[in-house]
């Protein structure tokens, strides 16, 4: 598709045509990347990397954020001196098929990458169907540009390729800040924090919990905390609630590591939450 995308921008030249062949370009070498290191990151932990390479998909997310700005400015760059400077675009027609043929094949791309997210949770497939997603709307731009310009409005062909750099520019700097805060171990999102809750103190024996700490690395989820349960349990009886608990709690996460600490406390003590 993007050598398809190259070859039609030759003979046209449009600059939103050359948007979306930067951005088709750009989607490619991201997913290589993206397969590389999904591949690297779901490795086992070593003796190395106690906690696993899940942070590796966050780094190639950084990665890719980084290289779409460039390109992006670069696009903004070229749109600027576009608009002032419009050249003869031919063969307007190319330019429109091959545009509606990329948006027919993104869409199941689209709908592929959905299913796989559903599954996975993966940060490194998000950015990649971001890609995706953008490339829908770069070549719906294409279209409407090359469409205005037939009508002699040629000063779109150049605002149009400039609002899909700024357009790509905000959709990697959220992805940059998602991918920053897993680096530096943000808790999980608090709809999981309620179920994490929910799930704990579940067991008529759990008295409370306190210290709940939570991060994600990749699509590995690590979730800490103390138990408060009866002083007098037996440690075997303590053991088994503390059991009960992470088992539910890796139910429920897949790719889940639970580190439990039990606290002994007074029988009759509220449930805290905390």
């Amino acid at each position: 598709m993007m050598l398809t995308k190259l070859t039609v921008w030759w003979f046209t030249p449009s600059a939103s045509l050359l948007g979306s062949t930067l951005d088709s370009l750009f989607d490619l070498l991201a997913s290589v990347s993206n397969l590389l290191i999904v591949r690297w990151s779901l490795r086992p932990a070593d003796q190395g990397h106690r906690f696993g390479h899940g942070k590796a998909e966050n780094m190639a997310a950084l990665l890719q954020a980084t290289i779409i700005s460039a390109s992006a400015s670069l696009l903004i760059v070229h749109g600027w001196q576009r608009m002032f400077n419009p050249i003869v675009i031919e063969h307007t027609v190319w330019g429109i098929g091959v545009s509606v043929l990329a948006i027919v094949l993104t869409l199941a791309l689209v709908r592929f990458q959905v299913f796989v997210i559903e599954r996975t949770d993966s940060l490194a497939i998000k950015a990649d169907q971001l890609h995706y997603k953008s490339d829908l709307m770069l070549n719906l731009a294409v279209i409407a540009a090359l469409l205005l310009y037939q009508l002699d409005w040629q000063f779109f062909d150049g605002l149009f390729a400039m609002a899909i750099g700024i357009y790509l520019i905000f959709g990697v700097a959220r992805l940059a800040y998602m991918s920053i805060q897993q680096l530096l171990d943000h808790q999980l999102p608090q709809e999981e924090l309620a179920r994490i809750e929910e799930i704990i103190t579940a067991p008529v024996e759990v008295i409370g919990f306190h210290e709940l700490k939570t991060r994600r690395a990749g699509q590995h989820r690590f979730i800490q905390f103390h138990l408060e349960l009866d002083q007098d349990l037996s440690l075997v009886a303590a053991y088994q609630i503390s059991e009960q608990v992470q088992q539910a709690l890796e139910a429920e996460f897949s790719d889940c590591q639970v580190i439990i600490h039990q606290d002994p406390v007074a029988a009759g003590s509220a449930k805290d939450g905390h």
